[in-house]
């Protein structure tokens, strides 16, 4: 052989194929980990996110059945029972004349 001599001891011809081997089976698990975590990772932030929108609505709906209630309440006293009566359905008592201008 023509070869120069370095100096050192030369790695056997197995030993080079097991460190590839072992590289190899450490970079399959990490990412076989990091599709296993990232997706659940990536999960539970998309749930995070839902939860905050279904809480906001939440709240809104509260604040909405507040209102309502105490539309409710004013609802049982007469005087807003015919004033509502008046405005949207246009009724009145019998001896009164309803006068209805139209504008064109």
């Amino acid at each position: 052989m023509n070869r120069r001599w370095r100096p050192g001891r030369a790695a056997p011809r197995g030993e080079r194929g097991r460190r590839v081997l072992l590289w190899g089976v450490v970079a399959l698990l990490l990412g076989g980990l990091a599709w296993l975590y990232g997706g659940r990772f990536l999960t539970m932030h998309r749930l995070a996110h839902e939860v905050a929108t279904l809480q906001a609505e939440h709240q809104a709906l509260l604040r909405e059945i507040q209102s309502l209630q105490a539309q409710l309440a004013q609802a049982e006293d007469p005087a807003v029972v015919e004033a509502r009566a008046r405005e949207e359905l246009g009724w009145g008592y019998p001896d009164e004349l309803l006068l209805v201008i139209d504008r064109r």
